[in-house]
């Protein structure tokens, strides 16, 4: 396990922020296919419920028994709430085509290829990196970093939702919405790669929490003060400003927002999740917590 050098400052557990998860690989995997390999990937759980989202998923490799993903998620919530759960990693082999096809218990066992549960309490004090063995055999490392939220931006916009998993656009509505973003700068612990998270936040009318991870800018039409925002869960957002000035000013941020390089398999994710509250509407978790924040 790699960690900050002695002396690293005590994190606040009271604050609102992003945990990012990067699994960076796995060796030594049980063979679930006739051919002496595995198409293994591996997915995320924190918590108790189905707790992350289904995206939390890395691709899976072809034919290998020490897969190297590299492939980073995000949790986000107060990093106290956060820390109450394990993070659980699920390992399993992609291809279903071994010696027991289809959903029998004979085929969910061959098909898995381990899980590792990671105490995730020392990101209080650093970023680090941490490597368990799997419950099967072999082993599968990961890196976990932290950072704290801060507001960009708040202010009422109009909203009509554009991507594939919702089933129909709409009219504009209005809602207040808050642009927050984290950064590390991977000085909290050797060998981490400094990254930062744009998310983009409001309440609908009947209390539903929604998050957004910013991509950018797609389109705009500057003589309605109405551009194109592109999400990593849920596709395209249609936004419309008050005023020339919000218009400039939201547009000009998210123009400068930098690729997160996070996975996410949007095209698990179902419309109706659109509308739900935040996963862990107590704690925090792949949603989060709406976050009272300040400039």
């Amino acid at each position: 396990m790699v960690r900050a050098p002695p002396g690293a400052a005590q994190r606040s557990t009271d604050e609102f922020g992003v945990l990012r998860i990067c699994v960076q690989s796995a060796s030594g995997l049980k063979a679930a296919d006739k051919g002496g390999t595995s198409d293994p990937y591996a997915k995320l759980f924190l918590g108790e419920h189905v707790i992350s989202h289904s995206g939390h998923k890395t691709s899976h490799i072809n034919k290998t028994l020490d897969p190297v993903w590299n492939e980073n998620f995000e949790f986000h919530g107060v990093l106290k709430d956060l820390l109450k759960h394990k993070l659980e990693v699920n390992v399993r082999d992609h291809d279903i085509g071994g010696k027991n096809v289809g959903h029998s218990a004979a085929a969910a066992a061959e098909n898995d290829l381990g899980s590792a549960t990671f105490d995730l309490s020392d990101v209080q004090t650093a970023d680090y990196e941490g490597e368990s063995a799997l419950s099967v055999q072999g082993t599968i490392t990961l890196k976990i970093s932290w950072a704290p939220a801060k507001v960009l931006k708040k202010s009422e916009m109009f909203v009509k939702h554009k991507g594939d998993v919702v089933t129909s656009m709409g009219k504009y509505v209005k809602h207040e919405f808050t642009l927050w973003y984290a950064e590390n700068s991977g000085s909290h612990g050797s060998s981490h790669t400094a990254w930062k998270s744009y998310r983009m936040a409001y309440k609908d009318k009947s209390g539903g929490e929604h998050f957004h991870t910013v991509l950018g800018v797609e389109a705009e039409t500057v003589s309605r003060y109405e551009y194109s925002v592109n999400t990593l869960e849920h596709g395209t957002m249609a936004m419309r400003c008050e005023s020339s000035q919000d218009f400039k000013e939201w547009t000009t941020l998210i123009k400068n927002i930098e690729d997160p390089k996070l996975t996410f398999h949007r095209k698990s994710v179902v419309a109706s999740g659109l509308r739900k509250a935040s996963l862990f509407s107590k704690g925090g978790g792949g949603g989060g917590s709406s976050p009272n924040l300040k400039k």
